[in-house]
């Protein structure tokens, strides 16, 4: 799975937003703000990876358990389905 190229990461001032572009813009209205959790996240689903892929970068980059890392991981990644930002295999 990996985020649509209809979404793009931006940081205005000192927030992480998504914005859409081209039809993305019909399914989504506004933006989306990332902490730096979620910028990381999204960072890594710019291209193609799996949940568990995503969950080992995860624990990697923060130090955390395995499992607090794959729940938020599923959290996250359900709310970009439910917006139809990702592309899945």
């Amino acid at each position: 799975m990996k985020v649509k190229d209809t979404y793009i990461l931006k940081k205005v001032a000192d927030k992480h937003i998504v914005v859409p572009t081209k039809e993305a813009t019909l399914n989504l209205n506004g933006i989306i703000t990332l902490n730096e959790t979620g910028k990381f996240l999204f960072e890594c689903l710019e291209s193609e990876t799996t949940i568990e892929e995503l969950t080992q970068k995860m624990i990697s980059n923060y130090k955390i358990d395995y499992e607090i890392a794959k729940k938020d991981i599923l959290a996250f990644v359900e709310v970009l389905r439910s917006k139809n930002m990702l592309d899945e295999a």
